[in-house]
């Protein structure tokens, strides 16, 4: 009890210090607002961390609870066993260690969202990237998990950021006809393999999906088009494809979007032509590379996701780095892929 009224304590302190670090600006002489730009950046960072700080402690208080709640459950069941004591007795034990395990849970949970606060407090996301130019999903604590697992699964956090604003246009709560889910846009199967509970959880997401990323560009040595491919097809359609982009309309599409949008502002990792990409023999890597039965373009969950067909201009212009199929050829695959939303099916 008394450490987590000292988590309280820390949280309070958090929000004073924000509001002083938001009135610390204001009130600044105009010749020290230059010299002093990083110290509210500063000051949130360090109150998050003192924060998290008072969880860990929470956390520990917490763990020696349940281990002693854990133990005494052990020791009950085995007098349930001899039956020295009756099952009502057991049960509340078993209940005991069911909730000491759900504190434990909660707070690690509340010790993942203060990371990401405090890598948010530590970035300017007015000019915040590896290279100098700017991206923001505008909401701090998805750039913040979108850098955290980036750096955790060596993924370069542009091309995480690209992925999500295709996939879904960051929001939380989309879902696609054919149940991609989150931000990410998680098929259940793929959310399953990586210990996804909850598809709308942001954090879960998008450490599933970062990993995902980061599984697919080590099974396909560093090849982006191919990992995003994969991601949208799936790497057993990749793979049957003689690893190759495969030719489906909407993969294609999905690779070139993103592509030109990571390439115009990361010049120096610059995709190439989606025709032409075959990867080396591929990097086996544990728990992948059985095709399932999700393979194959996940349905759209936004406008603006690898899901969506082409507008009219955009089709043209992608159209152009390919061979045009005659008239009757192009009025069949564009009345099949368009769909009511205006979107093509994965």
């Amino acid at each position: 009890m008394i450490l987590l009224c000292a988590v309280v304590s820390a949280s309070t302190h958090v929000v004073q210090k924000k509001q002083k670090a938001g009135a610390a600006t204001d009130h600044k002489p105009s010749g020290e607002v230059a010299g002093a730009q990083d110290e509210p950046g500063q000051a949130l960072a360090k109150a998050a961390e003192e924060y998290k700080s008072a969880l860990n402690n929470l956390i520990a208080l917490y763990d020696a609870d349940l281990k002693k709640a854990t133990e005494r459950n052990a020791q009950l069941k085995d007098l349930l066993d001899k039956g020295i004591i009756s099952r009502v007795e057991f049960e509340k034990s078993a209940a005991a260690v069911t909730e000491a395990q759900a504190r434990v849970d909660s707070v690690s949970k509340q010790i993942v969202s203060a990371e990401a606060d405090i890598a948010a407090a530590k970035t300017d996301w007015s000019a915040s990237s590896d290279l100098g130019v700017p991206w923001t999903t505008g909401n701090a604590k998805i750039d913040g998990l979108i850098r955290h697992y980036s750096a955790t699964y060596g993924v370069d956090p542009f091309l995480v950021y690209c992925v999500a604003h295709q996939e879904s246009g960051f929001s939380a709560s989309a879902v696609s006809p054919k149940g991609a889910q989150g931000i990410m846009q998680l098929m259940p199967d793929t959310g399953a393999r990586y210990g996804v509970t909850n598809p709308y959880d942001t954090e879960q997401n998008i450490r599933a999906g970062v990993h995902y990323l980061k599984d697919l560009l080590q099974r396909f040595n560093g090849n982006i088009n191919l990992a995003l491919a994969g991601y949208n097809a799936g790497e057993g359609a990749v793979i049957r494809n003689g690893n190759t982009v495969p030719n489906i309309s909407e993969t294609q599409y999905y690779v070139r979007s993103i592509g030109k949008r990571y390439n115009a502002r990361n010049s120096t990792a610059k995709v190439a032509p989606v025709k032409k990409e075959k990867a080396s023999a591929p990097t086996k890597t544990p728990g992948m590379g059985k095709p399932t039965s999700t393979d194959g373009p996940k349905d759209s969950a936004s406008g603006t996701t690898q899901n969506a067909g082409p507008n009219p201009s955009q089709k043209a212009a992608a159209d152009a780095t390919q061979k045009a199929p005659d008239a009757a050829q192009k009025a069949a695959v564009d009345g099949s892929q368009k769909t009511p939303s205006g979107s093509t099916q994965k």
